[in-house]
């Protein structure tokens, strides 16, 4: 009896991510239950070959600002800031510290909708303006295509263990940069109900050559990636 009643208890306060919008409509996907972002959470990224590449991929909750929460996320080499919002997570800013450089979006790009249908994909165009954190100069300004397609769940098992249900999403980006340089980047993620993301792989391309191929996976609870 006292562990039904303990699971009812458990159930009464699980949070619903996302809860304080309306609900999506029928058929839909709540994707915000696979993006809690639960701050520390730390991955290992291998490159494809199978070589590791030290990068230590954090969440840190802040805010809210501006009415809605924020979300800062450090991926080893760029500091991504995100918003909540109603219709989705925005990411509005990027900082690059390799070289000293930040990126701010207008209007701010939706990277996942809050409600998103399997198989149907999101187009959005955001212009990004890349500037100087030293003195805030503008270096280059460009629109970027984002295209988000839910595509499927999977089960996945990882180092971490196996995670059931997992939403596979694809986020595919397109710009024509400075000097008339094409730029792709598709980014592929695994996310686990109440998780987040468990697997997510990265593939990009300037002028058509391949200059980033790797994959990150949800360390096990207490594993450090010094």
């Amino acid at each position: 009896m006292r562990g039904i009643i303990l699971l009812a208890v458990m159930a009464a306060v699980a949070p619903v991510y996302g809860a304080e919008y309306e609900k999506c409509q029928k058929g839909a996907i709540n994707v915000y239950e696979y993006w809690p972002w639960k701050p520390g959470a730390v991955w290992e990224a291998r490159e494809m070959g199978g070589g590791l590449i030290r990068k230590n991929h954090s969440v840190k909750s802040l805010g809210p600002a501006d009415g809605a929460p924020i979300r800062v996320q450090w991926d080893g080499n760029f500091l991504d800031y995100y918003r909540e919002t109603k219709a989705g997570l925005e990411r509005y800013k990027d900082f690059d510290p390799r070289n000293g450089t930040y990126g701010e979006y207008s209007p701010p790009a939706v990277q996942y909708p809050r409600c998103a249908r399997l198989g149907e994909s999101y187009k959005r165009v955001s212009r990004r303006t890349d500037l100087s954190a030293r003195d805030n100069a503008p270096l280059d300004s460009y629109d970027e295509e984002m295209t988000y397609t839910a595509l499927q769940f999977e089960d996945v098992t990882i180092g971490a263990g196996t995670f059931k249900k997992c939403l596979m999403q694809v986020r595919d980006y397109k710009d024509v940069r400075r000097g008339g340089a094409e730029h792709r980047k598709i980014a592929i993620s695994w996310n686990a109900p109440g998780v987040g993301m468990v697997r997510g792989c990265l593939v990009e391309f300037s002028e058509g050559k391949e200059i980033h191929n790797f994959c990150a996976d949800l360390l096990p609870a207490g594993v450090k990636n010094d």
